[in-house]
């Protein structure tokens, strides 16, 4: 109803070329629109709208701010003019999207078509999936009213059903409508990143552009965060290590290779290295200070209608400026107790602050156990080993009154405090330990 209200108006100072001016709209070379007419025209109009008093609902994507890039506009062959924008976060504001930066990082264009007698502003937003590439955009577009905000997606290429559309959840609405729950972003404040998420309903299932704008506007741009290739996800790796390091990459590759056991049916090959909903990444960093020897840092987060999961990737950095140094023990600590962060990822308690404090309850055996198979040190060695990390969840137990439990729990295998950052110490130096190879 808003929008026909919107129309009304719109068309009402045309007629009355009442707070708007009416710009002849003259061709160039070649039958094409003067962009620049185009630029003045939509100045007018955006004037217009903005004295509507009719605020448009905006959702969190059409709220970020707008640069028309109107010294980049393509004509295609039908006659519409497609101009790049660049959306941002305000500039005040201390977030910045998954990328690192305030700029938006899907690909959107402004659609005018200077023969319509009421102007038509629609924002195309890009969403690309893996078989998109330079050439051929596969994916989804949001299409929307530029400035009222009512938003329609189309599939393309449409004959592909949208099921089988990733970052997708079908809800069915009396047969007749459609709507779609998508990823539109992934804001940082600091290390915490939060997506964000908005529903469109479509019942048109119509291409929002006609079918030589591939050919005109589709380039290497058309598709972000795409690439070449055939498509075929089975054949991708969900378990990758990515380290140079030849010491760190060793010890990764063992880890790999001989698995870690989080629950029952539940272990590292079997979570990442099965499906390729769930990946996880190891690599090396220099950006952590010296105490920090690893992070695991979560990315590309989808969640659908009951609030679960369904693709995570987790990077696994480690320190490649101090683990070197260190023994194998130690590195082998640090490895695991990163994979177990992902694995709580995994399990639902991502962004969650306590990660330590669960891992100090449940998992303290897990990595001891792992130590005393691989390699031969005592049950203390590799308990002192195990609380490498959970410094802080240790003193939290102790004011919680959970310590007595973790204590009771562990008994003769539990050295003292002191000793166990004495015993930490050493293995973290390589003075105790096998040397990293």
């Amino acid at each position: 109803m808003k929008y026909k209200i919107l129309l009304f108006l719109v068309s009402t100072l045309f007629l009355y070329n009442c707070k708007r001016e009416d710009f002849p709209l003259e061709k160039e070379s070649g039958n094409k629109v003067s962009v620049e007419l185009l630029k003045a025209r939509f100045h007018s109009d955006s004037i217009a709208f903005s004295k509507f008093n009719v605020p448009p609902d905006f959702n969190f994507r059409q709220s970020l701010q707008r640069k028309i890039m109107w010294d980049k506009a393509i004509h295609s062959k039908d006659g519409f003019v497609y101009i790049p924008v660049k959306l941002s976060l305000p500039a005040n504001q201390l977030a910045t999207f998954k990328n690192g930066s305030k700029d938006y990082g899907f690909k959107v264009l402004l659609r005018i078509d200077p023969k319509a007698n009421i102007p038509q502003y629609e924002m195309l937003t890009f969403f690309p999936d893996k078989k998109s590439n330079a050439k051929i955009f596969s994916g989804v577009v949001l299409t929307d009213d530029y400035f009222v905000g009512q938003t329609t997606y189309s599939i393309y290429p449409t004959n592909n059903s949208l099921q089988n559309r990733e970052g997708f959840k079908m809800i069915a609405r009396l047969g007749e409508e459609a709507c779609a729950r998508i990823k539109v972003g992934e804001v940082c404040v600091g290390n915490y990143c939060s997506p964000r998420y908005e529903k469109v309903c479509d019942d048109r299932g119509k291409s929002p552009f006609p079918e030589d704008i591939t050919e005109e506007v589709d380039d290497s741009e058309m598709a972000p965060g795409g690439g070449g290739g055939n498509g075929n996800q089975d054949e991708e790796e969900n378990i990758e290590n990515k380290i140079e390091n030849p010491c760190l990459k060793n010890m990764v590759d063992k880890i790999i290779k001989k698995d870690i056991e989080f629950a029952i049916e539940e272990t590292l090959l079997s979570i990442f290295g099965e499906s390729n909903k769930f990946n996880i990444f190891y690599s090396e960093t220099t950006d952590l200070e010296d105490y920090n020897f690893g992070r695991a840092i979560p990315s590309n987060l989808q969640i659908n209608n009951q609030g679960q999961y369904i693709t995570m990737d987790i990077n696994v950095k480690l320190n490649v400026k101090t683990l070197p140094n260190s023994s194998q023990e130690f590195i082998t600590t640090v490895i695991i107790h990163e994979s177990i962060h992902a694995y709580l990822n995994y399990k639902g308690f991502i962004f969650n602050p306590n990660q330590h404090d669960i891992m100090l309850s449940n998992y303290i055996t897990l990595m001891a156990n792992y130590l005393t198979t691989n390699f031969q040190i005592s049950d203390k060695d590799a308990y002192a080993l195990s609380f490498s990390g959970l410094h802080d969840a240790y003193k939290n137990s102790l004011n919680n009154q959970s310590w007595q439990n973790i204590k009771d729990k562990l008994g003769s295998k539990l050295t003292t405090e002191s000793e166990r950052l004495n015993l930490l110490d050493q293995y973290q130096s390589g003075y105790k330990g096998q040397k990293c190879q």
